[in-house]
């Protein structure tokens, strides 16, 4: 596919925060009628990071790299997506502005209840600092990033709050 490919984590615009939820979200909707969800929600690509989103004029326009795909639920693939597009645990970043966008990806993505966007994210940073598999580098990672979340809690659901405060 034509287009850029980020090598690694970074800030991302709120237009490429948004437009990422979008596109998961398509993604998602076009497994509805795939037999081979059984009985989950939807097919989960399993790396929705912004490293395996196609970029073309400044904005993802396209996921790429399906090897961990799986029928899943659709807060499992958000919560993740949501955790890497913003970069949550680097501690140069706000918690509150951090749970602000959070809020945001949520509402963009459309199909899940804003209170369980912090908890989505925790579960995804938990899940995979105990993962069968991965390298020791990426649970330490994913650790880090958990506790670093659950420090900052408070300041985190305050800044969805803001979101859910403007959505009424």
């Amino acid at each position: 596919m034509p287009g850029d490919v980020p090598p690694e984590l970074r800030t991302f615009s709120a237009a490429q925060v948004i437009e990422a939820a979008r596109l998961l979200r398509a993604l998602h909707d076009s497994t509805m009628d795939f037999e081979g969800r059984g009985s989950h929600q939807v097919v989960c690509h399993g790396d929705a990071s912004p490293c395996n989103y196609v970029f073309r004029d400044g904005l993802p326009y396209a996921l790429i790299d399906f090897d961990a795909a799986h029928a899943g639920e659709r807060r499992d693939d958000v919560g993740y997506a949501a955790w890497l597009w913003l970069d949550l645990g680097n501690e140069d970043l706000d918690p509150v502005q951090q749970g602000r966008r959070v809020g945001e990806f949520v509402a963009a993505y459309g199909a899940m209840d804003l209170a369980d966007a912090i908890p989505a994210v925790v579960d995804a940073q938990a899940e995979l600092s105990r993962r069968d598999g991965a390298p020791p580098s990426t649970k330490e990672w994913a650790r880090h990033c958990l506790e670093w979340s659950n420090e900052n809690r408070g300041p985190l659901e305050a800044g969805l709050a803001l979101v859910r405060r403007a959505a009424f």
